[in-house]
């Protein structure tokens, strides 16, 4: 949400390790409404200022929401997804 720095999956992987975090499991999230974040931050301008993170009209959130319910359960069935507008990370420090 419009913050200075971006990171893959791998720099994220390497500054946990750096930090001394051990079982590091990262990966893209997001990947579905990947293309539609591109597009609200590109095309529609909203990448000049204010945040993209809203509440829609209800039956946009009933859409996204059913959308993450399925991306949620590829990744549950061990599924790696490519690329995606957020890396979800766990790791433990020992």
């Amino acid at each position: 949400m419009h913050t200075v720095r971006r990171f893959t999956r791998r720099q994220l992987i390497g500054m946990l390790q750096a930090a001394g975090f051990a079982r590091i499991r990262a990966g893209y999230w997001n990947t579905v409404l990947f293309p539609l974040m591109v597009l609200r931050r590109t095309v529609l301008g909203a990448a000049g200022g204010g945040s993209d993170v809203m509440r829609f009209p209800p039956p946009f959130e009933q859409l996204f929401r059913g959308i993450m319910r399925f991306e949620n359960g590829l990744l549950r069935c061990g599924l790696r997804l490519p690329f995606g507008g957020s890396i979800l990370a766990s790791a433990v420090k020992p």
